[in-house]
């Protein structure tokens, strides 16, 4: 029997049945051919079945629920029905459609296999160590200096795109034992992807790592796109969004989202504020009119402020700017879009040229091609996660938070405390979704030597009230988030198949750390030391962009670390990216 299948995440379907004892299907892929078995059921979504089990497609094994905490949760997906229901609620099913329904499921775990492969330097008003806030933190938080990006895996509970990954063998690129590190030569370079635009003062590629990073995301494809954007001031104008896409057989980079080109509003040049150049747009605004418009000789401009101005180059497409730890990926089951979506939490250091900030955030939808602005943070700060339960995104020096779904900010009062002091280039933060936890890790300026420890600290999900917990530690905590020679060369984030959070920093570059985090988060955590060996280890890449944030990440499909260097080959291009392998 052939079955076909079609890669749409937005028709995933997931049922419950009884057959006898009862157990959860999962359909991780609509197809023609599981839709007559599950319309042969009858309506079953969204029930559950007494005494089930769950149909993982990545083992192509039944687990009682029993054993999977009454949750029915896989590599594949979370069942949303009830833990547990009479079984008088679900449909009894004749021996016959039993026996349909487990020969459908051994063919097709045995052979549906997917046919498709703030910156605030010079020009701001902020110093170094101010807070930006309206009713937020007052403690150590600030928008100032240049630094990157973090990246939140986005919800592991909605595995989207890779769920059925280990229905496929592994890529040939991908190293084959933990702790190995790859270095993979792309099949096309940055270059060959960028978009066409006027020539004068765009700034190299490579400065798009500037005090800026990335972000994984799990659901744009089988095996997973890397994202990169930042740049801004001092470094690129460019605010294009690039990626480099792991295939079956081969590494590439493409162009996810081209910057808009101004040139039939004039603009001829991206350096310096002038009329003529993106920074007009970046101070004024994107529907502002050049001072000589005959049609209005006045011109029109938003007020210079970060609570009112989106710093925006074309109507909803923000500039380009130092994106810190502020990208985080949103998963289909918040974003709306089975491929996910990047969500840019604020905006610093805006312009190559003048270096502006502002409260507003935007968001990416992969399936689209433009930005949504969303509405202005009573609080920003140069570090966000994504709460994956509940939908939000947080800032640590804020009680408030950004709902998901709306996209509105939802203001609470308060301060925070209990944060450690850390310079704004070096700030870090993720959620543990398993402990259901924030994490936060810092240094401060003075702190930028290569043999300090890092400084960590955590709060609970839900509701915030403020209070930040000091981490205490079994043994020697994970090493600085800086280097002696540069700020923020560091990452975070949670490794859901391992349920522990994974630490990089060249600090210690050969090496990366998985962190126990025990049930009370109270008690003192374990860093875990994994040398890192190979061609692509860090050690041996040929001038690094020394920021890394989010373009260190983690990648469950393929069950290692990506990492997008930056760095320049022998001819000068950057063709080149790393795989640390994690899991087995």
């Amino acid at each position: 029997m052939q079955c076909y299948q079609q890669r749409n995440s937005a028709h995933r379907k997931v049922a419950a049945v009884d057959a006898g004892q009862g157990f959860i299907v999962h359909v991780a892929r609509r197809t023609p051919f599981t839709e007559a078995i599950m319309s042969s059921l009858g309506p079953l979504e969204g029930r559950s079945s007494w005494g089930g089990a769950w149909f993982d497609s990545e083992n192509r094994s039944l687990a009682r629920s029993e054993d999977l905490g009454g949750l029915g949760r896989s590599n594949t997906g979370t069942w949303r029905g009830p833990v547990r229901q009479s079984r008088r609620s679900v449909p009894k099913l004749s021996r016959v459609r039993r026996s349909t329904l487990i020969l459908g499921l051994v063919l097709w775990g045995a052979g549906c296999a997917d046919p498709s492969g703030s910156d605030v330097d010079a020009g701001s008003s902020l110093g170094d160590d101010a807070q930006v806030h309206d009713g937020g933190s007052t403690s150590d938080a600030g928008s100032t200096s240049d630094a990157g990006s973090t990246s939140d895996a986005g919800s592991t509970s909605d595995a989207g795109a890779t769920s059925d990954a280990g229905m496929r063998p592994l890529p040939p690129y991908v190293p084959t034992q933990v702790g190995e590190a790859r270095l993979i030569t792309t099949t096309n370079t940055i270059h060959d992807v960028r978009p066409t635009l006027p020539p004068d003062g765009l700034g190299g590629l490579r400065s798009i790592g500037d005090y800026s990073g990335g972000a994984a995301n799990r659901w744009a494809s089988y095996w997973g796109k890397h994202i990169v954007h930042g740049g801004g001031h001092a470094a690129t104008e460019d605010s294009s969004i690039y990626a480099v896409a792991y295939e079956d057989t081969a590494v590439s980079w493409e162009l996810v989202a081209g910057m808009p080109d101004l040139r039939e509003r004039g603009v001829w040049y991206n350096f310096g504020g002038g009329k003529n150049s993106y920074a007009y747009f970046t101070l004024h605004g994107a529907d502002s009119t050049m001072p000589d418009d005959p049609d209005n000789p006045a011109g029109w401009a938003l007020p210079d402020d970060p609570r009112q101005n989106p710093r925006e180059i074309s109507p909803g497409w923000p500039a380009a700017g130092h994106t810190y730890d502020t990208l985080s990926i949103i998963s289909p089951q918040w974003s709306g879009d089975p491929k996910g979506a990047l969500l840019r939490h604020a905006g610093f250091a805006l312009g190559m040229s003048i270096s502006r900030y502002t409260f507003f955030a935007h968001r990416f939808r992969f399936s689209g091609t433009t930005w949504d602005r969303l509405e202005p943070a009573s609080a920003i700060n140069q570090a966000t996660c994504i709460d994956t339960k509940r939908g939000r995104a947080k800032f640590p020096y804020s009680r408030g938070y950004r709902d998901l779904t709306t996209g509105n900010w939802v203001h609470v009062p308060g301060e925070t405390t209990g944060l450690p002091k850390g310079y704004v280039d070096n700030r870090l933060s993720e959620y543990h979704e398993q402990r259901d936890i924030f994490v936060f890790c810092t240094n401060t300026q003075e702190e930028t030597h290569d043999q300090l420890p890092s400084k960590w600290a955590w709060w609970p999900g839900g509701d915030d009230d403020g209070v930040r917990h000091l981490v205490t530690w079994t043994g020697a905590p994970p090493p600085n988030v800086a280097t002696s020679s540069e700020t923020g060369r560091a990452s975070v984030v949670y490794v859901d198949a391992l349920k522990q959070l994974g630490f990089f920093s060249f600090a210690d570059r050969d090496a990366y750390y998985l962190i126990d985090v025990p049930d009370d988060p109270r008690e003192p955590w374990t860093a875990n030391r994994v040398e890192i060996f190979g061609d692509g280890r860090p050690s041996l890449l040929v001038h690094p962009a020394g920021h890394v944030y989010g373009r260190w990440d983690w990648l469950p499909a393929l069950r290692s670390f990506s990492y997008i260097p930056l760095s320049e080959s022998a001819s000068g291009r950057i063709d080149q990216v790393v795989l640390v392998r994690v899991v087995e």
